[in-house]
């Protein structure tokens, strides 16, 4: 027997896949979220470059060639996330649904800290200064740690 389709499940929740939550979920953000939409209507932008990129390359033209510029390096939608270290699980897997939805202009950039270890007084970190902090840039390319923070 099949699976049953998401749209004829409606509220019979029981019937629902672990894939029709994740595409449920995927939607709720996508209404409900202001930077899910504002992402997704910036990233609007990048695909509009690579239309233009491929239409210069039928012309022949130098600029169309593929060598000559990406559109990731053309375009970027970077998003300050300052609370990204101390996401919990769900913060993280929407954020990581984002990457995965825009792969290739979507950065995230935060504040990142560490204890500031033992060469902090040659450093001269201040003594009551518990933490060292530093900016931190990360998108889908960088690695995740086993909790799902990319790093």
């Amino acid at each position: 027997q099949s699976e049953p389709s998401f749209t004829r499940a409606a509220t019979k929740w029981g019937e629902y896949s672990e894939r029709d939550w994740d595409k449920l979920c995927a939607w709720a953000s996508m209404r409900g979220q202001t930077l899910w939409r504002t992402v997704a209507g910036m990233t609007l932008y990048h695909h509009a470059l690579e239309c233009h990129h491929q239409m210069q390359g039928h012309r022949a033209c130098a600029m169309g060639r593929p060598d000559v510029w990406d559109t990731a390096e053309v375009f970027t939608c970077m998003v300050s996330m300052q609370m990204y270290p101390f996401f919990n699980a769900t913060q993280l897997q929407h954020t990581n649904r984002m990457f995965e939805k825009f792969p290739k202009s979507l950065k995230v950039a935060f504040i990142d800290f560490e204890a500031k270890g033992p060469s902090a007084d040659e450093d001269g970190v201040h003594p009551r200064q518990e933490r060292r902090y530093f900016s931190s840039l990360i998108d889908k390319a960088c690695p995740m740690n086993g909790d799902g923070r990319r790093h």
